[in-house]
């Protein structure tokens, strides 16, 4: 089964408080300890890390690795979640944060 093949509500299952709770758990000042296994966890982390991208802007792959070391040395496996998770795409060492999509119902 695609892990992609879920609604944009089961995606987003956890609430505040879960998500306060994974990144006290993965992130210790400013920087993340270790990249979760587990793929809810580790959703968490990623939309966390994500944030520091502006959507729709191009970043070549060094700016995305500058902006991703400070968090963990790790940044090509950081790269390559962002991009399994569709959070952002990339074309010829090229990145762009998606746009984050707001149902119709929650954007009224």
């Amino acid at each position: 089964m695609d892990r992609h093949a879920t609604t944009r509500e089961e995606e987003l299952i956890y609430d505040a408080g879960y998500a306060e709770k994974v990144l006290a758990a993965f992130i210790n000042n400013g920087q993340l300890v270790t990249i979760p296994t587990k793929l809810k966890k580790q959703r968490v982390v990623l939309d966390y890390i994500v944030q520091r991208f502006e959507p729709g802007r191009s970043y070549h792959e060094l700016e995305v690795n500058a902006l991703l070391k400070p968090l963990h040395p790790d940044v090509a496996t950081l790269r390559r979640l962002l991009i399994t998770e569709r959070l952002m795409t990339r074309e010829n060492s090229i990145y762009v944060r998606v746009a984050d999509e707001i149902a119709p119902d929650e954007a009224s």
